[in-house]
């Protein structure tokens, strides 16, 4: 599908036309009767996910979007959907006008993901600007959101990705080193649900490093 931005002027589920799929029809009726119905939002999104309709699908995300513009889970899986069919620019607005007006960690977890995807191949080492690019996004993400008890998984990957990092000379092995220890250290300071997994692995780094 070509490039699109879906959703600058979404067309909203007319509460009227049926969209010939009975179970989502079902589940329009019980928004009109409650529209804050969380089950019925998921069902009828489900339902057009798997329905292979575009005008269904994106009335849907407009919709529930309308009635939940700060969640972030529908604006993550709204971007994840935009991604997987190539509207990134449809996509990069999302970005642009949510990641610092809703305090979501999964839709900024959605933006690492798209930066790194952009920058890393897997196998290849990764070129100087590229690696600079990702370096500043995990800085941004972990600035933002680095202090939620969900973040062990990004702090665990600025990790791996930061040992990534080819030396050709004893200062940059240097650096390296201190950059880790910084980064274990800041990350074993804060409550997070993986905090056990990155305290050993800090301490293997320290015996090596010793």
């Amino acid at each position: 599908m070509a490039d699109s931005t879906a959703m600058e002027q979404p067309t909203l589920l007319s509460s009227k036309q049926s969209t010939g799929i009975p179970e989502a029809d079902m589940y329009k009726k019980r928004l009109e009767r409650s529209p804050h119905d969380a089950s019925a939002w998921m069902g009828l999104l489900r339902v057009a996910r798997s329905s292979n309709n575009d005008e269904l699908l994106y009335a849907a995300y407009s919709s529930a979007l309308a009635q939940y513009p700060s969640s972030g889970h529908l604006l993550a899986t709204f971007v994840e959907l935009e991604l997987s069919r190539g509207n990134k620019s449809s996509a990069e607005s999302i970005f642009n006008n949510n990641l610092f007006n809703v305090p979501s960690i999964e839709l900024w977890q959605s933006y690492l993901g798209y930066v790194l995807k952009a920058n890393v191949e897997a196998g290849v080492d990764v070129p100087p600007e590229n690696r600079s690019t990702v370096m500043e996004c995990f800085k941004l993400v972990l600035d933002n959101v680095g202090a939620d008890r969900e973040a062990g998984r990004i702090w665990i990957d600025y990790i791996s990705f930061i040992n990534s990092a080819q030396t050709h000379a004893p200062y940059e092995e240097q650096q390296r080193t201190d950059l880790l220890r910084e980064t274990y250290q800041t990350a074993v300071s804060i409550p997070l649900l993986r905090v056990e997994e990155i305290w050993k692995s800090y301490d293997a780094f320290e015996t090596r490093v010793d």
